[in-house]
């Protein structure tokens, strides 16, 4: 079987990989189990993104300076966040507005 036949298949392989990470401080073994089952979560509800129905509306968010990508809520949303990014958009694009009519 192919590592990415299956969202389980991958799953237990990044559970596997978890083993040989390498733990910097004095962290106890039961931390060490609450880091490998947040990974397993993380990785679960990576692959359901990435191959469920969602994963076409997959985004990078357009602003050039952020590197995060976003699930659309919908088809015209271009910013990860229309607080942050999207802000930041209007602001320059306003800014270079007023900055060519001088």
């Amino acid at each position: 079987m192919d590592l990415l036949d299956t969202p389980a298949a991958l799953d237990g392989w990044l559970h596997a990989q978890a083993k040989h990470l390498s733990w910097a401080g004095s962290a106890s073994t039961t931390d060490w189990r609450a880091v490998c089952a947040l990974l397993g979560e993380l990785a679960a509800d990576a692959i359901t993104v990435l191959t469920g129905p969602q994963a076409e509306r997959l985004r990078q968010c357009a602003n050039p300076d952020c590197i995060l990508q976003f699930v659309a809520d919908n088809p015209r949303q271009r910013w990860c966040s229309s607080a942050l990014c999207g802000n930041r958009a209007r602001v320059a694009r306003h800014y270079r507005r007023h900055n060519e009519a001088e």
